[in-house]
């Protein structure tokens, strides 16, 4: 385990939800992919209607060393989550999101987490390892480079000059990632966005923009080898998730699960303002649908 390494540990943190056959496999084969990395620490909280198989077969797997919930309050999914992991011991915490499959050897883990240490990073992005990482990458400075991680600095002197959209938008706190522990409760106890972009019960508020300013200095690092990838297309990359390279069964599209998962169908209602509106005033709508929508969101997370 890598408290032989000087002390040096590591916490598999998941809430997630698991509410149909297809997403419980994907968790099965997540977790057999990467659980011979053998970290100190294994937090999990399950929601959804298959909680109890999926509880099931991590007890069936992981025995003591799994530390299980089920909890689901009307506080939400940031309150929830720290309830179960403000007590965690580890060093560092990797955010495990149950439809990205490890593809490196065990032993990188370790690897990696040593040179996290050395150089004091923040948080790793493990997975989405693609060229547009890589480009993003390159337009902060960078301040580290070693064996197997690539550091840069992110904060406001670093980012000031980018002012265009996309580099406001880019994620520098994405739920596929490794953190420093103290970093990982920054992010989990933060209040930015101030409006709320989703639902409280939730996880996406975790993920932060460079504009949500969660940190004045990032230490944010990448791998220099593919450590983790996606099972299905979620970017508009071609060819780089897990299906589209045959190394994972297609039985569902990404689409086809946000259909039973989030009934997405209910949201017919789009397709019918495009087609019987201008284009501005179908543009004016969604912002106002938007914006309304994030004021409810905010409420609710304070009542």
């Amino acid at each position: 385990m890598f408290k032989n390494s000087n002390s040096l540990n590591l916490c598999i943190f998941a809430n997630f939800f698991i509410d149909n056959e297809e997403r419980l496999q994907r968790m099965k084969d997540s977790f057999n992919s990467f659980r011979d990395s053998n970290p100190n620490e294994w937090r999990i909280n399950i929601r959804g209607r298959l909680k109890q198989e999926a509880g099931n077969y991590l007890l069936k797997e992981l025995g003591g060393r799994l530390n299980l919930n089920y909890i689901e309050t009307k506080k939400g999914w940031f309150h929830d989550s720290f309830f179960f992991m403000k007590d965690v011991k580890s060093d560092f915490i990797l955010f495990w999101i149950e439809d990205h499959l490890c593809l490196a050897n065990p032993t990188s883990f370790k690897d990696v987490l040593l040179e996290m240490r050395e150089y004091n990073v923040d948080v790793l992005l493990y997975s989405w390892f693609h060229h547009r990482t890589h480009n993003q990458f390159k337009q902060f400075s960078k301040i580290a480079e070693g064996e197997h991680v690539k550091v840069a600095k992110i904060d406001k002197t670093s980012t000031s000059y980018f002012s265009n959209k996309q580099t406001r938008n880019f994620y520098v706190v994405s739920a596929q990632s490794i953190f420093k522990k103290d970093f990982f409760f920054t992010v989990l106890l933060s209040n930015r966005p101030y409006l709320k972009r989703w639902p409280k019960y939730l996880p996406f508020h975790f993920e932060k923009k460079i504009k949500d300013c969660v940190s004045n200095v990032i230490n944010y690092a990448i791998p220099k080898y593919e450590l983790f990838a996606v099972i299905d297309e979620g970017i508009d990359i071609p060819g780089y998730s897990l299906i589209s390279r045959g190394k994972y069964p297609g039985r569902f599209t990404r689409e086809q699960l946000k259909e039973i998962e989030f009934n997405t169908k209910t949201k017919q209602w789009k397709l019918i303002l495009k087609k019987f509106f201008p284009k501005f005033i179908y543009l004016f709508l969604s912002r106002v649908n938007s914006i309304l929508r994030r004021i409810i969101n905010t409420i609710n997370y304070i009542r």
